[in-house]
């Protein structure tokens, strides 16, 4: 199942989602459900000034952007309360070229990875001027006994040209390893300019 509000197709560019609000939106299917709010396929998207509240499902609580989706920009928005019961509490991204800019991730949860945004597969990554505030990998235990919940706030894995700046991360939580932020195979990576404040990892 995919997106609670939205579904962007792979054939549709150019989309743009602008001045709007998202409230309660939700995929029941907590086992493989993709986006909360928007399951979005489709290159060239663009999230300004808009706000997401109480929405979750599997995958990207709030946004699943899958990995034919390159170029995407979200400035100027916040997501509040989003939860995931898998990864990306707020976002999971798997396409290239992705741009965060002024935006606000609060209160996002994640069981598996990635309180708030989960990444994986990406080149070229940019995340500036934004705010991190009470995000968790809450933590599950697995049948074998692994304990999940890494990345309080970031999950990145296997990515190119990673630029994160003017950022704050504040009270931030993992149950796993990575407080703020977990990376793994993150090449070419520049962290610039951030601020950390009461992250723990438990």
């Amino acid at each position: 199942m995919y997106g609670g509000a939205i579904y962007v197709q792979e054939d549709s560019e150019n989309c743009t989602v602008r001045n709007s609000s998202f409230t309660g939106n939700h995929v029941t299917d907590f086992e493989e459900g993709l986006g909360g709010a928007i399951c979005w396929l489709g290159p060239n998207a663009l999230i300004n000034n808009t706000n997401f509240t109480n929405s979750y499902t599997a995958y990207g609580g709030a946004v699943y952007v899958g990995p034919n989706s390159d170029n995407l920009t979200v400035i100027n928005s916040s997501f509040n309360l989003s939860r995931a019961f898998k990864e990306g509490g707020s976002f999971v991204l798997l396409s290239d070229n992705a741009r965060f800019i002024s935006s606000n991730f609060t209160n996002s949860l994640a069981m598996d990875e990635g309180g708030a945004i989960d990444a994986h597969g990406v080149t070229n990554l940019t995340i500036y001027d934004c705010l991190f505030d009470h995000d968790i990998g809450a933590g599950d235990v697995g049948s074998s006994g692994r304990i999940y919940g890494t990345g309080g706030a970031l999950y990145l894995e296997d990515i190119t040209l990673v630029n994160i700046s003017n950022s704050k991360f504040i009270h931030i939580e993992s149950h796993g390893d990575g407080g703020a932020i977990y990376a793994l195979n993150c090449n070419d990576s520049m962290l610039y300019n951030l601020t950390f404040d009461y992250g723990v990892s438990v």
